[in-house]
């Protein structure tokens, strides 16, 4: 009754939102984790040895709630086994060897023992209809007058008893922590939650992601065009969907809004040219188009192609930090995010990390 008291309170400070402090079994399985990985010499073992290191706290803490449901269902499934084999080794003796009946106490008398055979054994005995002795009974059995009696009946009081207060709330606590496990097991990582996770859950099914590209008043280069789906790839799977949309001319933006989302698209991406100054009007008026197009269900982006920029005030550093912050303002005025990369002259690593980001920060919001 007290571990179930506390499984209890547990439950119900987990369901105020409280934190729960792991157990003694939990952190040993988080310990065990990190004892696996032994630390070896050498400059380059000893950074994998870091990056291991983190990799097994980092899967630890996202892997405790579905263990410790698992570890849950195996402890409640021990102690009904547990109690199974008493009653089991009980029995099977009883068959051959005879239990007696009694009790002694220096400080209890036999009503006092009726008292707590009341409480410990009474809902048996309502159950089974085995009555309990009285006093005058009990007094017969205490082993200074005599030599108790056959403890047939009270076999089988204690049976039900157990049965009553091991075996039943253990095999449903064991059932609602198994239940628990699958649903986290089927849960865990959810792809909705991580921007890997949902590269690495379309990986693993063969799944290819839908990715919708509409520039906006950008004639892209053959070599900006080939470095946008070389970053699309590296981001979203070599086995990624791009398209690139025809680009929409200057004034026609509003006319967006009445057409049709393409359906199962992981990303909407709007291309600008970073050499174009950022206008309420016009590009403002593009973005909040495609955020209706979308009914925001389809996550919304900006890429700013800074190639063509670049070129013309490659000498002058701070017109390109002066015009970034200005697509910035705009870009964070209609909440949505952006990423700044040279499409012609790529750095794929770089701009990868930078569409990554963007794409967790907006994963991050729709939570």
């Amino acid at each position: 009754l007290g571990v179930y008291a506390v499984v209890l309170l547990r439950w119900i400070w987990a369901a105020l939102g409280r934190p729960v402090v792991p157990g003694p079994i939990r952190r040993a399985v988080g310990r065990l984790g990190h004892a696996t990985l032994a630390p070896v010499g050498g400059r380059r073992e000893a950074a994998l040895t870091r990056a291991l290191t983190a990799f097994a706290s980092d899967w630890t803490h996202a892997s405790m709630p579905l263990a410790a449901a698992r570890i849950g269902r195996a402890l409640h499934l021990a102690a009904l086994a547990f109690a199974l084999g008493v009653l089991a080794g009980m029995y099977i003796r009883g068959m051959v060897l005879e239990y007696r009946a009694g009790w002694e106490s220096t400080f209890l008398d036999a009503h006092a023992v009726r008292t707590l055979l009341q409480v410990i054994l009474g809902p048996a005995s309502h159950l089974t209809g085995i009555a309990l002795p009285d006093a005058v009974r009990l007094e017969a059995m205490r082993f200074g007058a005599g030599i108790g009696e056959n403890a047939a009946p009270w076999l089988h009081l204690y049976a039900v008893t157990i049965a009553l207060f091991v075996l039943l709330p253990r095999a449903a606590l064991a059932g609602l922590c198994g239940l628990i496990a699958y649903r986290k097991a089927h849960r865990f990582l959810s792809a909705d939650d991580d921007i890997y996770a949902r590269r690495l859950v379309r990986q693993l099914r063969g799944d290819a992601a839908q990715v919708h590209v509409l520039p906006y008043a950008v004639d892209l280069a053959p070599a900006a065009r080939d470095g946008l789906l070389s970053l699309m790839a590296r981001v979203y799977g070599a086995k990624a969907a791009v398209e690139i949309a025809p680009s929409v001319a200057w004034g026609t933006e509003e006319a967006l809004s009445t057409q049709a989302m393409p359906a199962g698209i992981a990303a909407l991406w709007a291309l600008f040219a970073l050499a174009a100054t950022p206008e309420r009007e016009n590009h403002g008026v593009f973005l909040r188009a495609l955020r209706e197009r979308g009914a925001g269900t389809t996550p919304l982006l900006a890429l700013v192609d800074e190639s063509a920029f670049r070129k013309r005030f490659a000498d002058t550093p701070t017109r390109l930090a002066e015009r970034r912050a200005a697509w910035q303002s705009l870009l964070d005025e209609c909440q949505v995010g952006a990423v700044f990369v040279d499409l012609e002259g790529i750095d794929l690593v770089a701009a990868e990390n930078a569409m990554n980001a963007a794409l967790e920060r907006v994963v991050q919001a729709g939570s």
